[in-house]
């Protein structure tokens, strides 16, 4: 990923400290307006990263979703509907 490929980064140097401390700055009310949406998305893109590392079977639209505040909606596979008939 482009990301990755500027940082010099691969997925096993990404940590929950480094998107902590992408989230505090994102945060910070004295900031500029533009390093707080800057820091915002990178606090977006590193979580969505560590998410993927992690494989606990999150979908990148469930942390998006989850990082908006919205609800994530679940989709029944049609298989399951099959059997769910029997």
């Amino acid at each position: 990923m482009l990301i990755l490929d500027y940082f010099d980064l691969s997925f096993s140097e990404i940590d929950p400290t480094w998107v902590a401390a992408n989230w505090l700055l994102a945060r910070t009310p004295y900031m500029h307006q533009n390093l707080t949406v800057l820091a915002e998305i990178f606090f977006v893109v590193n979580t969505v990263l560590l998410a993927i590392k992690l494989k606990r079977g999150v979908a990148v639209l469930d942390v998006l979703t989850a990082l908006q505040g919205s609800e994530v909606e679940t989709v029944s596979k049609p298989e399951e509907d099959a059997f769910a008939r029997f």
